[in-house]
């Protein structure tokens, strides 16, 4: 694998890194989803029953809606790309903030997008946030191209990304809201930035995207 051995590059997640996820309305929408992907994949099951596994699973595991399908023998890649078609992200806003972040870094910094959700909705949502030219087709690598991988598992989906950034390991940041995805990344020598938006209920703490880009610039000046 050939280093570009003078530029950093940035692995970015995308749900509850580019945007706050932790909303009332992404709430409502990724239960109606997992509703909808229940009814759809297990024909049998009537609304009402759906929308109580959905309810509990949620409950339970929060966005972790494999768990609903357990009992049903349901394909977890059949779930996976139907939830993500089906969920609504009218609710997720553009924000100058981001774009603005994005254009500071964007002549210092190649980035690659890795998410657990679905090429799809990694689409859908880089629309909403008009982030599209930062994140061309083949720099968003969704959890379908990494064989099911998450980041929690294995190296893959961390040598992909490497391999499209073109950047070394110790020239490379990875960002993501949970901290236990952060452990494979920094065994490979990747550095690892966790970052995450507070509850709805706490928006005066609100930690910014422009926080987290200077974060990015005063960790690259020190190296």
């Amino acid at each position: 694998m050939e280093w570009c051995a003078q530029s950093w590059g940035i692995i970015w997640d995308l749900d509850g890194t580019l945007y706050c996820d932790d909303t009332p309305e992404m709430d409502d929408a990724s239960k109606k989803a997992a509703t909808q992907s229940i009814m759809d994949l297990c024909q049998d099951i009537d609304f009402q029953t759906a929308e109580s596994l959905a309810l509990n699973c949620y409950g339970e595991y929060g966005a972790s809606i494999e768990h609903c399908f357990a009992p049903h023998n349901i394909n977890e890649k059949d779930l996976h790309i139907l939830y993500h078609a089906i969920l609504d992200a009218s609710s997720i806003s553009y924000s100058e903030d981001v774009v603005a972040g994005f254009s500071q870094l964007y002549n210092s910094f190649r980035h690659v997008l890795l998410t657990h959700a679905s090429g799809q909705w990694a689409q859908k949502v880089l629309e909403r946030l008009q982030l599209t030219e930062f994140f061309p087709a083949e720099r968003v690598i969704a959890l379908e191209n990494v064989g099911f991988c998450k980041k929690t598992e294995g190296t893959s989906p961390f040598l992909l990304a490497l391999k499209t950034l073109g950047s070394p390991p110790d020239r490379t940041i990875f960002i993501d809201d949970h901290e236990e995805n952060l452990a494979v990344a920094a065994s490979l020598g990747i550095h690892t930035i966790h970052f995450s938006y507070p509850p709805q209920t706490h928006l005066d703490e609100q930690s910014t995207f422009g926080d987290l880009v200077k974060m990015i610039l005063s960790h690259t000046e020190l190296e």
